[in-house]
Parts: structure tokens; sequence; C-alpha cells
């Protein structure tokens, strides 16, 4: 979606999309955009805040053995 709204010649923030190309830069490696926070994945943190997701609602933990969950976590 990105790509086609700084190709569109309709799309009326296409000059935006070109500067904030031009002035994004590099970070150790990380590549940083147009986004004002770099956040970085903590698994640990993560996984914490699904476990109070799945006491909090009640839900039961076969849940996350469930095909669609494991789809939805790895997409």
């Amino acid at each position: 979606m990105t790509n086609h709204l700084m190709r569109c010649k309709e799309n009326p923030n296409r000059e935006v999309f070109k500067r904030q190309k031009l002035s994004s830069s590099t970070t150790e490696g990380v590549s940083v955009g147009p986004s004002p926070t770099i956040s970085k994945f903590d698994h640990n943190a993560s996984r914490m805040k699904l476990v109070k997701m799945f006491v909090k609602f009640e839900l039961p933990f076969r849940l996350v053995e469930d095909d669609d969950f494991r789809d939805f976590v790895w997409s």
C-alpha cells in the first residue's frame, strides 16, 4: 500500500512521502523511517502481556495451541 501511495499521481500527499523517504536515516543497521519511535521486540515482555490478557479475560490456555492463533502470531 505504501508503494502505491508513493507512486500514485492522484495522491495529494505524494510530496510528503518523498520528503519522508529522503529524511529517513539508519541507526545501527536499523532503518528509521517516518515513525517517531523505534521499538525493539522483547520476547519476555510480549509473553507476559499475553499471559496477563489470558488471565484478565479468563481465556483457556489451550487457545495458544489452536492453529488459527499460531497463524496470527506468525503473521
